[in-house]
């Protein structure tokens, strides 16, 4: 039968053409007969309806050759474009890329930084139209925002709106390009770099766990030596950034933390810095103003409670930044006496004792052992402990005592030791002379043996009471009272510590042991020695060996 002729409304056609592609799309494979009836529908269409050309445009290529609406022009004309779109490569010269559309884009981005956040929206609605006009590469204008970004992070909240129209994996690339090829390695150029990457990844549009991969994995992956501060200038972005959480996550992701192997000391530098900062607000709020405090109310004010607001960022963030920083702690000695005494102003509180305590077992006594004899440092952290009972203070010796030394505390705890023994050996070696060389060798060896006390107390008491914890009757115990008489009143309070425990160890010895009544036991011998060598300590340093309580 002819065609009838055809007076549709406007789009009636398309839409009867998509109705048909519709139906064809929610047919199953299996379905056979339903498919058959299908594709008598669509020729029956196509001889009276619906003109060809538009549902060649429209419907599926098998549906089309299944009805045998397709001839040989259309067939020829399909496999060319598909062998064009997916094998042919696609020719690119760099002296004719759209440089226009990116000087556009450079244009745009630096009105963005003078004008401030107000044009944000214009900048999104320009940034759509030069990407689809000009064709621009996503990774090339991600990196070029990213660019413009770190040289403005006042204006960071337009900046990052624009780069919530970019996926994460696109910005984690652009990252990790910048970072194996473009970054610097010193921290002065590169700080920017990593507070706007900071930023990104607390704003919640960059995972840390995949940035902190394919960082690493990037950089490892070269032929050449990999930096390793990369994740020490990220997580100081981080606290820049005010980044705490994150920062914290980061510690507990890269652990551990080798601040040695560092290219830059900057870097442990400006952490430290970070660590000041901390503390700066209790520090003021405790030390800087007890001078008027007690001109006002006294010299015997009672201490002040610390704020809230203070107190939170030690308790929340940085009792594990200082954890990870450990021993390094030594390179900033005046840090060091400003946080001794921020702790002795918390240390009379219950609320921060345990706080206090943890800090010096994990922080402060490992950096004491790689800091220079120092004996102000000695009696900043005394003042500290002083203010806790002497149980609290053993304690706090035995959790020391237990620790495992990194291997630059052992390397200066073996020297030290060396010395200890040459000095103690001459000076018992010495006992017996008389005269002015005899004095002059006792107050060198005495000085020789505190400076090692000052950063190994706990390590020169027990060589001190080892070698007078010998099995030789009337053993002189005079000559090491007197190798300790320049001791500090923190270093005397340890050796009290490991006198006292070397005494419980020997007397639970002897408890064991049947004597015959005649002659004393090997154990009953040393127990002596060292209960004289206590009663002389105690006799000397009453003041500062005394036990109240």
């Amino acid at each position: 039968a002819a065609k009838p002729p055809m007076e549709a409304v406007d789009g009636a056609l398309e839409m009867v053409v998509d109705v048909l592609w519709g139906c064809g799309a929610a047919l199953q494979k299996d379905e056979a007969e339903k498919h058959r009836r299908y594709t008598e529908l669509v020729a029956a269409v196509a001889d009276n309806l619906i003109p060809h050309d538009l549902l060649l445009g429209r419907l599926d290529y098998g549906m089309l050759e299944e009805a045998k609406l397709s001839d040989n022009k259309f067939r020829r004309d399909c496999n060319k474009r598909i062998t064009q779109r997916m094998y042919v490569p696609a020719k690119y010269n760099l002296l004719r890329e759209s440089n226009e559309g990116y000087a556009k884009l450079l244009t745009h981005l630096t009105e963005l930084h003078t004008d401030g956040p107000a044009s944000a929206s214009a900048l999104l609605a320009t940034l759509q139209r030069l990407v689809g006009y000009f064709r621009l590469d996503p990774f090339r204008v991600c990196a070029l925002i990213q660019d413009v970004f770190e040289q403005s992070l006042d204006a960071a909240d337009a900046f990052l709106a624009a780069l919530q129209y970019f996926p994460g994996p696109v910005s984690t690339s652009t990252v990790g390009f910048q970072v194996v090829k473009g970054r610097p390695a010193a921290l002065g150029e590169g700080t920017a770099f990593y507070q706007m990457l900071a930023l990104l990844i607390g704003k919640g549009m960059l995972s840390l766990t995949e940035v902190y991969s394919r960082l690493l994995g990037t950089v490892a992956s070269q032929d050449e030596k990999p930096r390793g501060d990369i994740k020490e200038q990220l997580l100081i972005g981080l606290l820049q950034a005010g980044m705490h959480d994150v920062a914290l996550q980061l510690l507990d992701l890269a652990a551990p933390w080798d601040w040695l192997a560092c290219e830059d000391d900057a870097l442990l530098k400006q952490l430290l810095t970070q660590c000041g900062q901390m503390i700066d607000g209790l520090y003021a709020f405790h030390c800087s103003s007890h001078i008027l405090r007690q001109v006002v109310l006294g010299p015997s004010s009672p201490p002040q409670a610390s704020p809230p607001e203070l107190l939170k960022p030690l308790e929340s963030y940085g009792l594990a930044l200082l954890r990870h920083i450990g021993p390094y702690l030594h390179n900033d000695v005046v840090f060091m006496t400003k946080l001794c005494r921020v702790l002795k102003a918390l240390a009379g509180s219950q609320d921060t004792e345990d706080l206090v305590k943890m800090i010096i077992i994990e922080v402060l006594l490992p950096a004491l052992a790689c800091v220079p004899a120092n004996p102000a440092l000695c009696y900043e952290l005394w003042q500290a402990l002083a203010v806790l009972g002497h149980e609290d203070r053993f304690e706090i010796y035995g959790a020391f005592k237990g620790q495992e030394l990194a291997k630059t505390q052992k390397d200066l705890q073996k020297l030290a030791a060396d010395q200890v023994d040459q000095c103690v050996q001459a000076t018992l070696d010495k006992e017996k002379d008389k005269g002015k060389s005899k004095d002059k060798d006792l107050k060198k060896h005495s000085r020789m043996v505190a400076r090692a006390a000052h950063s190994h107390p706990l390590m020169v008491a027990e060589k001190i009471i080892h070698m007078a914890d010998v099995p030789v009757e009337d053993t002189n115990v005079d000559g090491f009272v007197r190798l300790v008489q320049y001791w500090t009143p923190f270093a005397l309070d340890v050796l009290l510590y490991a006198l006292l425990v070397r005494i419980l160890e020997v007397a639970s010895v002897l408890r064991g042991k049947k004597t015959n009544g005649v002659r004393p036991c090997v154990e009953a011998i040393a127990l002596g020695n060292l209960g004289r060598l206590l009663g002389l300590l105690y006799r000397r340093h009453f003041a500062v060996l005394r036990l109240e309580g």
